[in-house]
């Protein structure tokens, strides 16, 4: 049994609608009116059974235009749906219903991978069939020691794979127990799942200098996350794996206790000249596969001292982080601490103002002159508090970020106005930070931060082929960029997937040197691994584009991900 696909599988996609997204009902005249409208029209099944789905909800989104409305119908007692009155256009199209694994256009029950769908002007596709696979279901119940029920636990189930030889655990879906300990995780995909239970911290008010949480099982202390079917380790957990609409039940954890200490210590809050009041105290385990919110302690600096003191921390390596807002600004500051057989004291947290950055945006192209512009600073360390931050350029260009931690930074600009825009220039103090980032030590940084956004990108289309020639309907196509830019860079990477037909088009490529690769059943791991990549060079089309250049490819398929294991 495979991990679910956490990218591309979710039992019940919902996505944020605009109010004006428009009703399936509303597009029948339209379609009378103008012929060159184009129809879809099929129906919904539930796998397995044939079944016809009623209040399945369809969703048509252009890949053209992202701010284009959504067309959307529901499907009525016979699972039958109808949208009319279709602009022509590339469409991504996704069929969701409560309970069941939603669907896009093109997937199938034996690869994720999903088409785009092309509509000609008049074109009415009619007889589209999908048929939805039932979601599967975990419960138990959640026990303390001596066998009660163990109120508000968070319980978890957790994805935890390994990929060309490193460990990752993401987080799939949680609840809360109730009055009886009995939670239940529904919407699960197929797949294997590890369960953890553990009591976090939901609320807490101050008497003195002390915090009482809301839950008395926290108050009580030594409370660990405890896995399936009562362990400490991640590693020694056992595996639940469910089918297409399993409902396992009785997989019950008694939480197991250990042995905690406490941290005291006090925070130098040099981000103002008076005593604040309000300082949040973090602190979090480094090292963990999988970190949630029930693994972050928390407690409150006292406002004229600044001393803190947390309870209830299990031997581990940590990272405490002091955050303090002024209303319009967040500030921190980080230390570590190692917690052994003893409590730790004497712990000393300074909160800085960080580094404030200066900066002016230039819009190149056809960019409006009303176009809001936001500006972005992204850690290269994901992992570091304040990892990033955003504002927004003025009407003349000029920007302010403050509260730059140590570290190194990319710093980019973009606009919901303009999807295809690109940075095409940064430079700080003159000198270029596109690749390098900007470097923030000692809370300084160089000034002024200069950046370009320009129209001007590239469109990049073709087709995919099979070796007999025969097009090849959802693949997915990957552009790498050759230039030694970080990783983090939204230009690194670009993808699309092919059409019924095996065409695509990607409008807004930044200018540059790229290598073009074609894969059914990819895993978006997998393309960002230069060592996987390396075996498909020869095979891959190197190509070039410059500013407003249009560009056909003609692309062979490659093997899969799992062939090139």
């Amino acid at each position: 049994m495979t991990a679910p696909s956490l990218a591309l599988a979710f039992c019940f996609l919902l996505t944020s609608l605009p109010a004006s997204a428009q009703q399936p009902g509303a597009s029948g005249n339209s379609s009378a009116q103008d012929p060159q409208l184009a129809s879809v029209a099929g129906q919904v099944l539930r796998a397995g059974t044939g079944e016809p789905l009623k209040k399945a909800r369809i969703l048509l989104r252009s890949a053209d235009d992202s701010s284009a409305d959504p067309y959307i119908a529901i499907t009525d007692t016979e699972g039958r749906f109808l949208i009319a009155g279709i602009r022509p256009g590339r469409y991504s199209m996704r069929v969701a219903r409560e309970g069941f694994l939603s669907k896009s256009y093109g997937e199938d029950e034996t690869e994720d991978s999903s088409s785009i769908l092309t509509l000609r002007p008049g074109q009415q596709l009619n007889d589209l069939i999908f048929r939805l696979q039932k979601c599967a279901v975990i419960s138990g119940r959640i026990l303390d020691e001596d066998g009660e029920p163990a109120r508000f636990v968070s319980v978890e189930a957790v994805v935890r794979s390994t990929h060309r030889g490193k460990v990752s655990t993401q987080l799939y879906n949680s609840v809360t127990t109730n009055d009886l300990g009995e939670y239940r995780l529904f919407d699960l995909d197929p797949g294997s799942y590890l369960i953890s239970a553990s009591v976090g911290q939901r609320s807490w008010s101050t008497i003195g200098k002390v915090n009482i949480d809301s839950s008395i099982l926290k108050s009580a202390g030594g409370y660990v996350r405890t896995y399936y079917p009562g362990v400490f380790e991640i590693q020694r957990a056992s595996a639940v794996e469910v089918k297409g609409g399993d409902e396992i039940s009785s997989v019950d954890i008694i939480l197991l206790r250990q042995r905690s200490y406490k941290v005291r210590g006090q925070v130098l809050n040099a981000a103002v000249d008076h005593p604040a009041s309000d300082v949040r105290v973090e602190i979090a385990s480094q090292g963990l596969e999988s970190l949630s919110f029930a693994d972050v302690h928390q407690g409150k600096a006292d406002s004229q001292t600044g001393e803190f003191e947390l309870v209830d921390i299990p031997p581990g390596s940590y990272k405490i982080a002091a955050v303090f807002s002024d209303g319009e600004n967040e500030f921190l500051g980080v230390t570590q601490v190692e917690v052994m057989d003893a409590d730790v004291n004497a712990v000393r947290i300074v909160i800085t103002r960080g580094a404030e950055i200066h900066g002016r945006v230039t819009k190149e192209g056809k960019i409006s002159p009303s176009s809001a512009i936001q500006i972005s600073a992204s850690n290269r360390d994901r992992e570091a508090p304040g990892g990033s931050d955003r504002g927004q350029a003025k009407p003349d260009g000029t920007f302010v970020i403050t509260g730059l931690p140590d570290g190194v930074f990319d710093i980019s600009a973009f606009s919901t106005d303009c999807p295809t825009c690109f940075v095409k220039s940064a430079t700080a103090a003159g000198a270029d930070i596109l690749d390098s980032g900007l470097t923030v030590s000692s809370g300084s940084a160089p000034s002024p931060i200069q950046l370009v956004l320009s129209s001007r990108s590239a469109t990049v289309d073709g087709a995919v082929k099979n070796d007999d020639g025969s097009p090849v309907p959802g693949a997915t196509i990957v552009f790498v960029s050759d230039h030694p830019r970080h990783n983090g860079d939204e230009n690194i990477y670009r993808t699309v997937n092919t059409d019924q037909a095996g065409y695509f088009v990607t409008p807004g490529v930044a200018p540059g040197k790229y290598h073009a690769f074609a894969w059914k059943n990819l895993d978006y791991r997998d393309y960002e691994d230069p060592d996987f990549r390396q075996p498909f060079l020869p095979k891959a089309q190197a190509f070039s584009v410059s500013e407003e250049e249009k560009k056909t490819l003609h692309l062979t398929l490659l093997p899969s991900s799992a062939d090139a294991q």
